[in-house]
């Protein structure tokens, strides 16, 4: 009896770590965070795909440590599309802005975030929103 309740308790902190990021998953202490998405759009000026391009690295570096932190989940570039399947163009020809979901303290923490980043700092994103975001657990 002992055995099976030890089992069954195993199974629920294991699953329940499963649904973290895998960054926390070893954590003995947790703050709460609660999950947002951010959704940017880029410039629609002549030279925003170059700012773009020329931030891009230092914009890389900044999710990273973000990701170090146990903090970025997911992100990405929006992209246009071509208006057929014929038409061919570069990836970065297409980005129009970027969305990124992360788990951080509060709206606020993100905010501050975002403001940092060099896509805003550099004017690569010229508007962003920050939504609260709720992962849907989907029965198999």
């Amino acid at each position: 009896m002992l055995r099976q309740a030890l089992l069954t308790r195993a199974a629920s902190n294991l699953t329940s770590r499963l649904l973290l990021p895998s960054s926390r998953l070893f954590s003995t202490t947790r703050t709460p965070h609660a999950t947002f998405i951010v959704i940017a759009r880029d410039g629609t000026d002549p030279s925003a795909l170059q700012r773009r391009l020329t931030t891009r690295p230092d914009h890389l570096a900044n999710v990273q440590k973000l990701k170090a932190a146990g903090h970025f989940i997911l992100g990405g570039a929006i992209t246009g599309h071509a208006s057929n399947a014929h038409e061919q163009h570069r990836e970065e020809d297409k980005m129009i802005g970027s969305v990124m979901i992360v788990e951080m303290e509060n709206r606020e923490a993100v905010e501050e975030y975002v403001r940092n980043d060099p896509y805003v700092k550099e004017g690569v994103w010229v508007e962003y929103e920050i939504l609260p975001f709720k992962q849907a657990i989907i029965p198999s």
